[in-house]
């Protein structure tokens, strides 16, 4: 079964197979001159019944397939309910003859005892995947996919879950994923369905990792439904931020109450890179203690560098870290000399005059201005 449509002017096929008959039929249709020319985005969902279980040559046969698609440059392969398990000769195949590919993605997938280490060696050596993405994966060795990811010449975005995670426990796996925080081309990594017990190891060799040496720009952790992040996690946190400036754009779970994300606040005294600290699964402002936006605003009353905390809506905004937040900006960091909180000398009338008019629907920033710098009041008579 397949079915097509056009998302964002690229041509996305949604594909389910079930049984032999299925993926016989699938290459077929896949080698047509229609589905030749479209295919730019494939999710291949691969539930194989109990009574009828796809055979290897079948799956290699379609992969080959795929791979020959000429504008594929996204594929996403998950397995069903039924069978979980893929035979990585038919990934092999897909990654050694799709050349052009950019993202992949696998859901769902086991590779049981089947050896993963040729995959791997074409994973490092793939000359156009950016994107890879292994939720719900399984393989033995475990950290030889992870291992790989690290060498990956040109890889920006890498997401994982808790099921690779929990895998990661002995020494050499654990160094894998700090390498991976440390490869050089890496820019978004996703740590997706983090679970309390079973990975604190893993999560803080890697914030330790990325606090010694990244590229990274952007971090997102997400937990699992009814789980919490371990205090020793949050501390963690807490450090790589005091190290690392690079990262411009960290998003956190919320997990009710703000007060366990004071280590975390306390490093941006320090912190001269991060952007944007964004908390996913929010709710109101209102559970916010006042001990936690007293301190949070006394810390950004010296960081110039970030624009944007917890919410992308504020039901109740604080005043004072609301205006933090808008003057950065508006350029607060150029204007300002914070050795002595008075207006910067190198910054020009015509620059000051620029963050005045940007800020015109802000009155809060606009006196705030005027404050440090009295002499625009002649520019606004």
């Amino acid at each position: 079964m397949m079915e097509c449509l056009t998302i964002e002017a690229k041509t996305h096929y949604n594909c389910f197979t079930g049984n032999d008959q299925d993926t016989l039929e699938l290459t077929k249709q896949l080698q047509e001159d229609t589905h030749q020319q479209n295919a730019e985005w494939l999710h291949l969902m691969i539930d194989n019944n109990r009574r009828q279980p796809q055979q290897e040559p079948l799956l290699i046969s379609l992969l080959e397939t795929v791979a020959a698609l000429p504008h594929l440059k996204e594929i996403t392969i998950s397995g069903g309910p039924h069978n979980r398990r893929f035979p990585v000769a038919a990934l092999t195949v897909l990654l050694r003859k799709a050349v052009q590919l950019e993202s992949l993605q696998l859901h769902d997938i086991g590779l049981g005892q089947q050896s993963p280490y040729e995959m791997a060696e074409l994973l490092k050596a793939h000359p156009t995947l950016h994107k890879v993405s292994l939720m719900r994966c399984t393989c033995r060795p475990v950290h030889v996919l992870i291992q790989a990811l690290s060498r990956m010449p040109h890889l920006k975005q890498v997401q994982l879950d808790g099921t690779m995670m929990s895998q990661q426990h002995e020494g050499e796996a654990i160094h894998a994923l700090m390498a991976v925080c440390q490869s050089v081309s890496l820019e978004r990594l996703e740590l997706g369905d983090l679970g309390e017990v079973g990975m604190i190891p893993q999560l803080v060799a890697m914030m330790n990792a990325i606090g010694e040496d990244s590229n990274l720009k952007e971090l997102s952790l997400q937990l699992a439904v009814y789980e919490t992040l371990p205090v020793v996690v949050v501390s963690a946190m807490a450090r790589m931020l005091t190290q690392n400036h690079t990262l411009q754009r960290l998003t956190v779970p919320w997990m009710g109450g703000g007060e366990i994300w004071l280590p975390l606040i306390g490093a941006l005294t320090s912190n001269r890179g991060l952007q944007e600290l964004r908390l996913h699964g929010g709710s109101s402002t209102g559970l916010l203690s006042n001990h936690f936006l007293q301190k949070t605003a006394t810390v950004l009353k010296d960081n110039t560098h970030l624009t944007h905390l917890w919410y992308d809506t504020w039901v109740d905004k604080d005043l004072e870290i609301d205006l933090y937040l808008l003057a950065n900006k508006f350029g607060r960091g150029h204007l300002m000399s914070f050795d002595n909180d008075k207006q910067n000398d190198n910054a020009t009338h015509e620059e000051w005059v620029q963050a005045l008019v940007a800020s015109k629907d802000h009155v809060h920033v606009t006196n705030y201005w005027l404050a440090h710098n009295p002499s625009l009041l002649i520019a606004m008579l």
